[in-house]
């Protein structure tokens, strides 16, 4: 069991004894002499006040005869010169000692199985103290399950949130170090790109070791919820063994499977495997909706208020130099994954040769998303060296896109990042247009493919950048759509404008305050009152 809370109210001189014992569905069941009493009922956490006019001694908040911890946070200032300290021991556990001016933190631990009591004692004198707190009974772990490194960075951002609101709520997952270092405890680590030259059926012995390790941790443990982040190839097996021996346990998909683009057949499977849906993009939740899937839109992290890049001037390449500071920047991101970057990267260098002869003082950066990528496409140039004309910057991706002013970019989340920089592009992947034309038509319906413009397009503004999904692999036309937004104030202009359209979809919704909403509501463990 937990107890949280904080002092709501400034005090004054005066003496106060607020008693409160928090049974196991967070009901108050003893108050006091004078004020009012109103009960935890129906989930909501409510206000007990009292007052006293007994002088009590010291200053402290103590809570005995529970399991867990109770915590919270000084909000109200006491009158100058009077602090306190804890009002002594309790069995298996420890006294609180803190100043009690207002921010300061209070935490104690204590064990057993019985309810908790909270206690606050000050000195001389009449005054009033409210106190808002609620208790948590049970905590069972949240399971994450991550395969891609853009999901344990989606991940760790709503994980954080949860610890914020939770701080004793487990947190266990298949994932990254992002997740890690956000207070995950690690079952297995997946997001690390896997080798090239892995076909589909060592893939598929893979997904099948993974759900084999789930499944046995499930056979010990209780879980809250299972969040499965995006790849859903390597998730519905996930999402299986959860519903097999945990049926009771909400499904809450991170990132909707892109079944609105292709395979729309997988909506049944969707049905099935999930009780709710985390959409990033904003029109999502009504194709999801039509289709009987329940979801709620939570933003996405890319346009989110806070932004922690760095100055694009503290930024060194890979031999230690800054980016160039020329008449004219162009950007370069190849993809986070090793077939990407092998598809599209000679591709993309001889658009870059072309380039440097249409465009003059022509400045150029390659964003690889981390070393292991910066070198494979070191490899994939000519003799193993990137010309001498580009710099290759690791995981700076939106350092390098505020630094030009275009950008040429491979299609994924990476056109969407590109969009929230407001940084002009052309987005590419080249395809194999034979089995495009023969087979891919058949099976996938849309014919948008690059993020800005399904937006867009969705919510009925039209394309805002050239795209070229699928290509095959020539250079010119790129080049050629490349060159206004390098050479052409009022093209650049008319794509940033649409840039600006395309964020306010997403100005009111802060992902991870959003998210954590969504899946906090749909755990039924007892956690919030």
């Amino acid at each position: 069991l937990t107890a949280t809370g904080a002092v709501t109210a400034d005090m004054d001189h005066g003496a106060e004894l607020l008693s409160a014992e928090l049974g196991p569905q967070g009901a108050v069941v003893s108050g006091g002499v004078d004020g009012e009493t109103r009960f935890w009922q129906g989930g909501m956490s409510h206000v007990l006040t009292r007052r006293y006019d007994t002088p009590v001694g010291a200053s402290a908040f103590t809570s005995s005869s529970g399991a867990g911890t109770a915590s919270g946070v000084w909000a109200g200032a006491l009158s100058a010169g009077v602090s306190g300290e804890g009002s002594g021991a309790f069995s298996g556990g420890r006294a609180l000692a803190s100043s009690v001016t207002a921010g300061t933190p209070w935490a104690v631990e204590h064990p057993g199985p019985r309810p908790v009591a909270l206690a606050y004692r000050r000195s001389a004198g009449a005054t009033r103290l409210s106190v808002d707190c609620h208790a948590v009974e049970n905590l069972k772990p949240i399971v994450f399950t991550v395969f891609e490194p853009s999901g344990d960075v989606l991940a760790a951002r709503l994980i954080e949130e949860i610890k914020l609101r939770q701080p004793n709520r487990p947190v266990v997952a298949f994932g990254g170090p992002k997740m890690e270092a956000a207070g995950a405890e690690i079952l297995e680590h997946t997001t690390a790109h896997a080798k090239m030259g892995f076909g589909a059926a060592s893939e598929a012995k893979v997904l099948l070791r993974r759900k084999a390790v789930l499944t046995n941790w499930l056979k010990d443990n209780e879980i809250a919820a299972l969040v499965p982040t995006d790849s859903p190839a390597a998730n519905w097996s996930m999402c299986k063994a959860v519903r097999k021996t945990h049926p009771e346990a909400p499904i809450v998909h991170l990132v909707c499977p892109q079944i609105w683009a292709w395979a729309t057949w997988r909506i049944v499977r969707l049905r099935k495997l999930t009780d709710h849906v985390m959409c990033l993009l904003p029109f999502e939740p009504g194709w999801l909706g039509q289709r009987g899937v329940n979801s709620t839109f939570v933003g996405h992290p890319l346009f989110e208020s806070t932004d922690n890049t760095p100055d694009e001037q503290d930024i060194l390449d890979l031999n230690g130099e800054p980016m160039r500071d020329s008449q004219t920047k162009l950007a370069l991101l190849p993809g986070s994954r090793p077939k990407e970057i092998e598809r599209n990267w000679p591709t993309m260098l001889q658009v870059y040769d072309q380039m440097r002869h249409r465009v003059p003082d022509l400045s150029v950066v390659i964003a690889a998303a981390d070393a292991a990528r910066a070198e494979q496409i070191r490899k994939l140039c000519p003799g193993g060296r990137v010309p001498s004309g580009i710099q290759s910057v690791v995981g700076e991706a939106s350092a390098a896109l505020d630094w030009a002013d275009a950008t040429l970019v491979v299609s994924g989340t990476a056109t969407l990042q590109a969009a929230s920089r407001q940084t002009p592009m052309v987005a590419l992947y080249n395809g194999n247009m034979k089995l495009w034309h023969t087979v891919g038509k058949l099976l996938i319906k849309a014919r948008t493919f690059a993020l800005p413009n399904v937006i867009t397009e969705a919510m009925e503004l039209g394309r805002i950048v050239p795209e070229f999904i699928p290509h095959d692999s020539s250079p010119e036309p790129l080049a050629t759509a490349l060159t206004p937004l390098l050479t052409d104030a009022n093209a650049r202009q008319k794509q940033i404008d649409g840039f600006a359209s395309l964020s306010g979809f997403f100005s009111d919704v802060e992902f991870r305050h959003a998210a954590a909403d969504v899946l906090l509501e749909q755990i039924q463990d007892g956690s919030e009152f």
